[in-house]
This record gives C-alpha cells, structure tokens and sequence, in this order.
C-alpha cells in the first residue's frame, strides 16, 4: 500500500513503485470508510472488544442440524449467547 498521493507514492526520490499511487494510498484508504483500512481497523476493534471470545476462547465445531433461517444471507452472521457459550451462525 502506497503512503499517499506524491510523486512515487511517498516512498522514495529513486525509482518509481506502482503507478496508481495517486488514487490508492493509505491517505486515500483512511478518508474512505468503505477501504480495506477501516475494515481491519474495525475487525481488529471487535477483537479487542471481544477478547474472552476472540483471544482467550475456545473453538470446537459441533456437526448439529441446526437449521438456519433462510431469510439470513450466508454473509449475515448472528451470534447468541448460551450461558458461557457463543453461537455464531
């Protein structure tokens, strides 16, 4: 990822690097909220919130039938808690 829009992107007065650096940069990525920047700030952000789950968790699959609703898109999570236990589907 290229630091902003400058000539060679903000890295070095010698050779080039890519040539869209005007257009994707670090500087651009954190004026976008839709950027791949602020969706790794906010995963990381979940996983610090959610550290019981996320760090000092366990993970176990279960082979259940449980039926998941339908009107859910597969990109959908939905997580329940189950006493000490989290669900997530």
């Amino acid at each position: 990822m290229q630091w902003n829009a400058s000539k060679h992107a903000g890295f070095t007065s010698g050779t080039r690097g890519c040539d869209n650096y005007p257009e994707v940069n670090v500087e651009a990525a954190q004026r976008d909220p839709d950027s791949i920047y602020h969706f790794w700030q906010n995963v990381l952000n979940l996983r610090k919130e959610h550290s019981d789950v996320f760090i000092e968790g366990g993970y176990e699959m279960y082979d259940l039938e449980i039926p998941i609703p339908s009107h859910l898109p597969d990109s959908q999570w939905r997580a329940a808690r189950l006493g000490r236990f989290e669900l997530l589907i």
